[in-house]
C-alpha cells in the first residue's frame, strides 16, 4: 500500500512540474511575442500589463514572469505616459499581494504610488493609491484606518473632478462604514455616489453600489429595500456576465433568505455563490459563503454538514486574514458543537469568538473614526477659506494688471465699445432663449389643455351618447320578436359593438388624462399605466425610491407623458420582451431610467436616430431644466436616463 501511495504522489508531482513548466513557457512566449511587435514601448507595456493584471486578479504566481520586463522598461523614465504606466504596474502587483494575503508587500507597492503621484503632481495617481490602501485595510479589518484613506481619496477625486473615481471612493468609504456598523453614514455616502455612477453609465459600478446599498439597508432592518437593491444588483451582474459580482450578489441573496428563514432559497443562492467564487478563487467571499452555508445547515439541524462548511469557512478566513469573519465562524462553531452536546469545545470556541471580536471592535474605535471625520471636515473648511482668499487676491491682481495695461496701450475706448457689443449680443441671445422657453411652455400647456378637453369631450359627450344608445338597445331587445335566429344574433352584435365602443372611449379618455395621476400621484399613475400592458407581450418591472415626498403637479404631468412616450416607443419599435423602469427621488432631484432588452439602435452613426417621439421627450425634459440621454447598441437594448434637478 505504501509503494502505491508513493508512486501516485510521484506522478502527481511530475504532472505539477510539467504543467508549471508549460505555463512558464507560455508566459515567456507571450513576452517574447509582445517585445517583437513593431510598436513603441508604451504600447508594449500596456499589453504586458493587461496579461499581468489577469494574473493578479486570479492570484496567479505567473505574474512574476512579467515583473522584471515591466519594471526594466519603466524605471528611470520620467515622462507622463511612463509615470502613468508605472503607477498601473504598482497597482497590479499591489493587488496580487493583497489577494494572496501578503499585506506588507501590497502596502509597499500602493504607498509607492502616493510618492510617485506627488513627485509628478498627478493627483489621479494619488487618489487611486489612497483607494487601494483603504481597500487593503478593509481586508485587514482595520476599518478606521480605511475610512481615513478613503476620505483622502474623496478629497483628491473632488479636486480633479473625476466622476468615476469619486463614485468609487464614496462606495468604498460606505463599505467601511458598514463594517463599523455606522449604517446611516453608509447610506448617505451611497446616495451621493449612485447618481454619479448612473450619469456616467458605468453598469458594473452601479451594480456594486446597489449591492452595498442592500447591505446597509439590511443592517437597518429595511427588508423591502434590501431585497430590491440586492435583486437589482444581481440582475445587472448577470446582464454584464460579471462572475465576481454574481458571486457576491448571490451570496447576499442567500443571506437575506436565510434571515427570513426561507432555507431552500438560501441554500440555492449560497450554493450558487460558492460555485461562482470557486471559478475565480475568491477566497474572501468563499469564507463568507461557507459561513452562511454553516448557518443554513445548523438551522436545518444537519450538524455534521454544518461543521464541514465551518471548517472550509475558517480555512478561507485564515488565508485572507479577515478577523471579522473568523470571529463569526468561531461563534457559529460554538453553536453547532453545543447542539451536538460537545459543551467543552463549544465553550472554547465561544471564548475564541469573544477575544477576537473585542480586538476588532474596541470601545474607542467609533469615537476615533468620529474624531477623524471632524478633522477631515475642518481641514476641508480651512482649505475652502484659503482658496477663497487666494481667489480674491488673484482677482485684485488681475484687476490692477488690466487697469495698467489699458492705461499703457490707450485702448480703453475700444474695450468699452467691444464690451457693450458683447453685452448686447448676450442680452439678445438671452431674450431669444427666454422667448423659446415661453413658446415651449405655451405649446406644452396648449397640448395638455387640448388633451384635457378631448378627454372630457370623449367621456362626457361621445361616451355618454354611446352609453345611452347601449341602454336603449338593451331596453328594446326584450320587446322585439325575432323571426330568425340570425336576426337576433345580428342585433346582439350591434349591442356588443356599442359596448366595445364605450369601453374604448373610456380607455382613450383615461390615457389622455388619467384620474390616478390627479388622485394618487406620479408613481401610482405609472404603475397603473404599466399594469394595463399585456405581460405576454412584454414583462415590465418598476422600481421606486423616495417618491413618497411631494412632486409639483406640473412636473408630475410632464414626466408621466415622457415615461408614457418611452414605454410606447419600446412596445412599437424595440421588439423587446423585458422592460425595467426605475424612479428615484432624493435631495438632488428626480432620476428616471427606462431600460429594455430590445434590438437597440446605432447612436453614433451619421443618420439621425431622433424621430418626433424622441424630440418630444427632449423638449419636455428641457422644459423642466432637466437632461435626457440615450445609450443604445444594435442588438443590446436601449437605456433612457432622465434627470430633473430639485
Amino acid at each position: 500500500m505504501k509503494s502505491v501511495t508513493f508512486f501516485a504522489g510521484t506522478v502527481a508531482c511530475m504532472l505539477l512540474f510539467v504543467c508549471t513548466r508549460a505555463q512558464h513557457v507560455t508566459s515567456f512566449h507571450i513576452i517574447d511575442s509582445v517585445l517583437s511587435l513593431k510598436s513603441n514601448d508604451t504600447d508594449k507595456i500596456k499589453i504586458l500589463e493587461d496579461y499581468a493584471f489577469t494574473c493578479a486578479e486570479n492570484a496567479d504566481s505567473e505574474i512574476f514572469t512579467y515583473r522584471p520586463v515591466l519594471y526594466g522598461k519603466l524605471n528611470n523614465k520620467n515622462t507622463a505616459p511612463y509615470t502613468t504606466l508605472l503607477s498601473s504596474a504598482n497597482n497590479i502587483f499591489g493587488t496580487y499581494f493583497m489577494l494572496t494575503g501578503k499585506y506588507d508587500s501590497a502596502t509597499r507597492y500602493y504607498s509607492a504610488n502616493i510618492k510617485l503621484g506627488t513627485d509628478h503632481s498627478n493627483k489621479l495617481i494619488v487618489t487611486k493609491a489612497y483607494n487601494n490602501l483603504g481597500n487593503l485595510e478593509n481586508h485587514k479589518s482595520n476599518y478606521e484606518l480605511a475610512v481615513s484613506y478613503f476620505q483622502n481619496a474623496i478629497k483628491y477625486a473632488a479636486e480633479i473632478r473625476d466622476s468615476n473615481v469619486l463614485a468609487r471612493s464614496l462606495g468604498n468609504i460606505a463599505n467601511s462604514y458598514v463594517r463599523l456598523k455606522q449604517y446611516d453614514k453608509a447610506v448617505n455616502a451611497l446616495k451621493e455616489a449612485l447618481p454619479i455612477a448612473l450619469s456616467i453609465r458605468n453598469k458594473r459600478l452601479v451594480a456594486n453600489l446597489y449591492n452595498s446599498m442592500a447591505t446597509a439597508y439590511g443592517e437597518l432592518k429595511n427588508d423591502s429595500l434590501e431585497l430590491a437593491y440586492q435583486q437589482r444588483s444581481y440582475d445587472i451582474y448577470k446582464e454584464i456576465n460579471n462572475t465576481k459580482g454574481l458571486g457576491t450578489a448571490s451570496l447576499n441573496l442567500g443571506a437575506i433568505y436565510l434571515r427570513q428563514k426561507k432555507l431552500d432559497e438560501a441554500l440555492k443562492y449560497t450554493t450558487e455563490s460558492i460555485a461562482f467564487e470557486k471559478k475565480i478563487d475568491d477566497m474572501e467571499n468563499l469564507a463568507e459563503s461557507y459561513q452562511y452555508l454553516c448557518d443554513i445547515h445548523l438551522q436545518s439541524k444537519k450538524y455534521a454538514a454544518a461543521l464541514g462548511a465551518n471548517d472550509s469557512g475558517i480555512n478561507f478566513a485564515l488565508q485572507t486574514g479577515d478577523k471579522n469573519l473568523q470571529a463569526h465562524l468561531y461563534h457559529l462553531r460554538a453553536e453547532v458543537l453545543y447542539h451536538m452536546n460537545d459543551f467543552k469545545s463549544a465553550y472554547e470556541y465561544q471564548e475564541k469568538f469573544k477575544v477576537l471580536n473585542d480586538s476588532i471592535f474596541s470601545k474607542d474605535m467609533a469615537s476615533r473614526v468620529a474624531e477623524m471625520e471632524t478633522k477631515y471636515e475642518t481641514a476641508k473648511k480651512e482649505e475652502t477659506i484659503i482658496q477663497q482668499e487666494l481667489a480674491l487676491s488673484q482677482q485684485k491682481n488681475l484687476t490692477y494688471g488690466i487697469g495698467a495695461l489699458l492705461l499703457l496701450v490707450g485702448v480703453l475706448g475700444y474695450s468699452y465699445f467691444r464690451r457693450k457689443t458683447l453685452e448686447q449680443k448676450a442680452a439678445m441671445q438671452q431674450e431669444i432663449s427666454h422667448q423659446q422657453d415661453l413658446a415651449t411652455k405655451a405649446v406644452l400647456a396648449a397640448e395638455e389643455n387640448e388633451r384635457n378637453r378631448i378627454a372630457s369631450d370623449l367621456h362626457d359627450g361621445v361616451g355618454q351618447t354611446l352609453t345611452a344608445a347601449k341602454m336603449n338597445l338593451s331596453a328594446i331587445e326584450s320587446q322585439i320578436r325575432f323571426d330568425r335566429k340570425e336576426d337576433e344574433h345580428l342585433f346582439q352584435n350591434v349591442i356588443n359593438l356599442v359596448a366595445a365602443g364605450c369601453k374604448e372611449v373610456r380607455t382613450v379618455s383615461h390615457n389622455m388624462m388619467p384620474n390616478t395621476l390627479l388622485k394618487s400621484g406620479f408613481a401610482a399613475a405609472i404603475k397603473e399605466f404599466i399594469n394595463h400592458i399585456d405581460s405576454r407581450v412584454i414583462k415590465v418591472q418598476m422600481h421606486t425610491t423616495g417618491l413618497d415626498t411631494y412632486i409639483e403637479p406640473n412636473t408630475e404631468n410632464v414626466l408621466y407623458r415622457v415615461v408614457q412616450e418611452c414605454v410606447n416607443n419600446v412596445i412599437k419599435h424595440a421588439s423587446a420582451n423585458h422592460l425595467d423602469i426605475s424612479l428615484m427621488k432624493d435631495n438632488n432631484g428626480l432620476s428616471i431610467t427606462v431600460e429594455d432588452n430590445g434590438k437597440g439602435f446605432d447612436t453614433t452613426g451619421k443618420t439621425n436616430h431622433k424621430g418626433i417621439g424622441l424630440k418630444n421627450i427632449e423638449t419636455r425634459i428641457k422644459y423642466l431644466n432637466g437632461t435626457v440621454e440615450w445609450s443604445s447598441t444594435p442588438g443590446k437594448g436601449t437605456i433612457v436616463a432622465i434627470h430633473v434637478p430639485a
